[in-house]
């Protein structure tokens, strides 16, 4: 994977860029016939993706010799974008290819996640009287949950209830971890307690700092989508321009008709700046993939079915789960509680494998698990579409902890 930076909310990996395969040649063209010509190497090629990836050696020093006015909060990466588009415009009437940033993604809020009351901001620890069954029936033709996440935790309670599939999901052995090491564990339990009788299938795409880019995690996304009924993906990325990201938008869009995205809505910091931003965020900011037509995103509620302080109140997100003070599977040993912005420790604490978490992430679990157990396979059965259906009708109230997202009613 990318190196990825400390501070990913909003960001981007600062000289790269993302083409579709189609329309590379007409791209690279006009940075070869730009005044100052531009080199611009091909890394990558997906064709799942129908996208390249391209690197702008010295990203600043050519952005700088590109010349002409700088638009307020234009980066060096946006300025060699909006060079090709206008050199396009001007030879192609006003046609441009498509491109967009490879963005950051980041599947463990904590810096925008401040939480007020029980609304935790880190992993506390929890018993397993707590936590639901784990155990599968054994009976076959079981749904699939597709699970991309950080690293598992080799817990014993989860031996034998998920597929690696092709890639070693592992968490290296340390003498302590960072909290948002235990992420993914957290979630593959989430999804298990809501719907015990399922195969799952788990894929490490976040790195043990929760962190990913948006190419690597779109590869994963058409790779494992193809394969399973849902695909859990508690993760998301804010775009400075609030539209969604190519890469994001190519994978959901490639990932199968039949496939349900389930997404994280994002966690919203609860105290508000000067300027009447969200922290990073401004109160309404979409977050992506959630925000997608093709994508159920899940918000989060506490127990009594308040909405979570942190959980964004938008008319995009389809479900609302239970998400404050939530019991799962957790690490075992000591855990250094990470500040998100400068990975210096707030403190640390001894955990036994258990533990409560809050956020969207792990209301996107819960959803995940809720549609799942609908599913029935055959002929006559339910589909993962007509499953995610039914759990959208769902009143807040009907002795579950899922429900569909009332953005109108109030709730």
């Amino acid at each position: 994977m990318s190196n990825t930076p400390k501070e990913t909310l909003g960001k981007w990996v600062p000289d790269e860029f993302v083409v579709a395969l189609r329309h590379l040649p007409a791209a690279l063209s006009a940075l070869r016939e730009l005044p100052r010509p531009v080199n611009a190497p091909v890394i990558k090629k997906s064709t799942a993706l129908d996208l390249a990836l391209l690197r702008i050696p010295n990203v600043e020093a050519v952005a700088d010799r590109l010349g002409g006015r700088i638009k307020t909060g234009e980066h060096a990466i946006d300025r060699v974008i909006r060079a090709i588009r206008e050199h396009s415009r001007q030879r192609y009437g006003n046609w441009t290819p498509l491109m967009g940033k490879n963005r950051m993604l980041d599947g463990v809020h904590t810096a925008q996640h401040v939480g007020t009351g029980s609304a935790a901001k880190y992993p506390r620890r929890a018993s397993r009287e707590h936590l639901g069954d784990l155990a599968a029936d054994g009976s076959a033709d079981r749904p699939v949950v597709g699970i991309i996440d950080t690293p598992l935790w080799a817990h014993p309670d989860l031996e034998g209830r998920y597929r690696r599939d092709e890639t070693d999901v592992h968490l290296s052995p340390a003498g302590w971890h960072w909290h948002s090491a235990g992420h993914g564990t957290f979630v593959a339990a989430l999804v298990l307690q809501n719907s015990p009788n399922i195969d799952v299938v788990v894929r490490k795409g976040l790195g043990a700092d929760g962190t990913a880019v948006a190419w690597d995690i779109a590869e994963e996304m058409v790779k494992l989508a193809r394969s399973v009924d849902v695909l859990n993906v508690s993760f998301s990325c804010f775009a400075d321009d609030d539209e969604e990201p190519l890469l994001l938008a190519r994978a959901v869009e490639m990932s199968g008709p039949d496939t349900v995205i389930v997404a994280a809505a994002g966690n919203f910091a609860d105290r508000r700046q000067g300027d009447g931003r969200l922290g990073p965020l401004r109160p309404n900011s979409p977050m992506w993939p959630a925000a997608s037509s093709r994508v159920v995103a899940v918000g989060a509620h506490d127990v009594d079915g308040s909405r979570a302080p942190f959980s964004p109140h938008v008319p995009w997100i389809d479900l609302s789960a239970r998400g404050i003070d939530v019991p799962s599977l957790y690490l075992k040993g000591t855990v250094r509680f990470r500040r998100h912005r400068d990975d210096t420790p707030a403190g640390e604490e001894s955990f036994d494998g258990y533990a409560s978490w809050s956020g969207t992430s792990f209301a996107a679990a819960m959803a995940s698990g809720a549609i799942a157990r609908r599913i029935r396979k055959g002929r006559d059965g339910v589909t993962a579409l007509k499953a995610a259906e039914r759990v959208r009708q769902l009143a807040p109230g009907n002795g579950e902890q899922v429900w569909g997202y009332q953005f109108f009613g109030g709730r």
